[in-house]
């Protein structure tokens, strides 16, 4: 949605992401700044309840982001994975040009 699973990448032996890039970086800090500085001012001015459901709405919509980030980086991971040795190539010398979709991964001769 607003993040790029290109400016992330995952940590060696764990579940969890870092920022790969300066962009990783500033998208955290900018979804930190929307998420606390507004529940900060609606606290100060004693409105408890619109508070609790701002933290609410918009760290459920940072959750949502943060796991089609995490998604995006799967399927990068995945069709970057596979080798060029499970292929079998017919036909003409040269490899085929590889094509990945969203959900799909192949291989379009020329």
């Amino acid at each position: 949605m607003f993040g790029n699973a290109d400016w992330f990448c995952e940590r060696e032996g764990h579940q969890r992401i870092r920022a790969a890039s300066w962009q990783g970086r500033l998208y955290r800090g900018v979804w930190l700044a929307a998420i606390v500085l507004p529940a900060i001012l609606l606290f100060g001015q004693d409105k408890t309840p619109e508070a609790l459901v701002w933290l609410t709405a918009s760290g459920g919509l940072f959750a949502w982001d943060w796991h089609h980030i995490k998604k995006g980086l799967g399927q990068a991971k995945s069709t970057a994975s596979r080798d060029d040795a499970e292929v079998l190539y017919i036909g003409e010398e040269e490899p085929p040009v590889r094509v990945a979709t969203q959900h799909f991964s192949f291989f379009a001769k020329r």
